[in-house]
């Protein structure tokens, strides 16, 4: 599923998420226009941060694929968020079941 992205793109040119609803696991797929910096946390709708996947980790190709465990996160609506070190920012609405 893909949703329009939300804030500022910057350098992300896409971020892909599925499957959504999800259960054990995200895979996201990212494609930055030039290597950068990234990080990936998924907050809850209060902007509360419920788990870190990549706490700032260096993207050095322009395309790169993530499996997300979701273990220990309760049922329920979420926001993924993708930021780079260049203040690029995308975030997809997911939903764990």
């Amino acid at each position: 599923t893909e949703t329009k992205p939300t804030y500022s793109p910057r350098n992300i040119s896409a971020m892909r998420v599925s499957p959504n609803p999800a259960k054990e696991y995200l895979n996201l797929e990212v494609a930055l226009s030039r290597a950068d910096n990234i990080s990936v946390n998924l907050v809850d709708l209060q902007g509360r941060i419920i788990k870190v996947f990549l706490p700032m980790e260096r993207q050095y190709n322009r395309r790169a694929s993530y499996t997300l465990p979701l273990q220990n996160v309760a049922p329920g609506t979420y926001v993924l968020l993708l930021d780079t070190s260049q203040g690029g920012r995308m975030a997809k609405r997911v939903v764990i079941e």
